[in-house]
């Protein structure tokens, strides 16, 4: 099997070549393990194509943007897209109560990064990840902003090259 890093530079998203975001993902996320992936930020819709690729074929993959479908994903199995903006309560409630996986690479903006986490952290399972690229961006919230927001996390920081910076939360355990 290609690396995940082969596997994004071969279908053209940015997570390859320019953020080197590949090695970050693999280091925390097991294919197997994961069942309901979400990516708030579709654009073209290769980032889509290269988790079908990468993840078992059990896993089914959810994209939110606010731009029509992406024709790349037209008819793929297991993708499912979403046009709308991920703040409207209306869209969230046509998307799986649960995901394990879910990336934030939609706006980049402070208050649609609060926004989402905190609509969509209910809908992590526990032990699940929860990752915002892009946090070096200008108008991004500040790490300590998105890590303070919820309870209880794990969190890691990478900054692969380029000043990119991709930020990892895991949801822990339940409160009791």
């Amino acid at each position: 099997m290609n690396s995940l890093h082969e596997i994004f530079c071969a279908w053209g998203t940015d997570k390859g070549a320019f953020h080197d975001y590949g090695p970050n993902y693999e280091e925390f996320l097991v294919p197997g393990s994961v069942r309901r992936l979400l990516e708030i930020g579709v654009w073209t819709g290769c980032s889509l194509l290269a988790w079908h690729e990468w993840l078992p074929s059990k896993a089914r993959i959810w994209g939110v943007d606010p731009l029509p479908q992406p024709e790349a994903i037209h008819g793929v199995p297991r993708i499912h897209y979403r046009q709308g903006s991920i703040m409207d309560p209306a869209l969230i409630a046509t998307l799986p109560k649960e995901f394990d996986v879910i990336i934030d690479d939609g706006s980049h903006l402070s208050w649609e990064i609060l926004g989402a986490l905190d609509l969509l952290w209910p809908r992590l399972t526990p032990g699940g990840w929860y990752v915002v690229e892009d946090t070096y961006a200008p108008l991004s919230a500040p790490i300590e902003a998105i890590v303070n927001r919820v309870s209880p996390v794990e969190h890691h920081l990478r900054v692969p090259h380029n000043e990119s910076e991709i930020l990892f939360l895991k949801k822990g355990p339940p409160d009791p």
